[in-house]
């Protein structure tokens, strides 16, 4: 919701698109970390560096769509502070 929240302060409304395609992964890893905790309990402390490894290619693209949005969008905001 803060993904999608940070979209549209820019006017760019991608909710369809991202629940469609991001959030449907985000559950498949979710269902797959509780299957793997669950199952095997023996990696249990090594479920950490195991969902920063899915999680974070998934939030460095969103940052770096969302950086690339702003110019294009033609918000500034250095210079607008009601967009600020």
């Amino acid at each position: 919701m803060l993904t999608i929240g940070l979209f549209q302060a820019i006017g760019i409304h991608i909710e369809n698109f991202y629940m469609n395609y991001i959030v449907l992964i985000g559950l498949v890893s979710h269902l797959f970390t509780s299957y793997i905790l669950k199952n095997y309990t023996s990696l249990t402390n090594k479920i950490a560096p195991i969902i920063a490894i899915i999680f974070s290619p998934l939030v460095l693209i969103t940052l770096v769509i969302y950086l690339i949005a702003i110019p294009i969008s033609g918000k500034d905001p250095y210079n607008d502070r009601n967009f600020l």
